[in-house]
């Protein structure tokens, strides 16, 4: 009897395992318990943290906002304290797009910087390459089923950021402004 038992318990960690691994819920647990073992490691020794250049802040702030869009929390919780970045955000949306010489238009105001920047650089293709390779049409996959119909499809908006995306360069200049970040994923 205590052979079925065994087997039944084994079927139905199995089944739980694919369930989980068919909703994600596997990665964010697996993701989740490697920030908790980043955490618990880290603060056992003091090390002080890193001092990120101007530009390494405003990188960073760049990747923050693309982790929260596509719902990379746990990743977001290593990141923050590997990277020295704060946890209060220390520039608005505005201030980014400023420093990126990029005009935001309600669609580019739906997705990450990022989106903008990867289509400007597409626009700034060489001649004879193709200007606008496969775009992404779709939020991202844990906004499909909830928040889908509330945002633009992410081609439109790539494509308004090519259009309004400014050729001047880098990060020069500028305040630092302490105001919170105002779409529906800043953190």
């Amino acid at each position: 009897m205590s052979a079925a038992v065994g087997g039944a318990a084994a079927e139905l960690r199995d089944a739980l395992k694919d369930a989980m691994e068919r909703s994600g819920a596997l990665r964010k647990l697996q993701a989740a318990a490697r920030a908790e073992a980043y955490r618990a490691l880290s603060s056992g020794e003091p090390q002080p943290p890193p001092q990120p250049s101007s530009e390494t802040v405003l990188l960073n702030e760049l990747v923050r906002e693309y982790l929260i869009f596509n719902g990379l929390r746990e990743t977001l919780s290593v990141f923050l304290p590997e990277s020295g970045q704060p946890t209060a955000r220390p520039f608005d949306r505005a201030f980014l797009a400023q420093q990126l010489n990029l005009q935001e238009t309600p669609n580019t105001a739906q997705v990450p910087l990022l989106y903008a920047l990867v289509g400007a650089r597409r626009q700034e293709a060489p001649a004879g390459a193709p200007a606008q390779p496969q775009q992404p049409q779709q939020a991202p996959p844990h906004q499909q089923h909830h928040h889908a119909h509330e945002r633009a499809p992410l081609g439109s908006a790539m494509a308004e950021g090519l259009a309004s995306a400014g050729r001047g360069g880098g990060f020069g200049g500028g305040e630092e402004s302490s105001q919170p970040q105002s779409t529906a994923w800043s953190q």
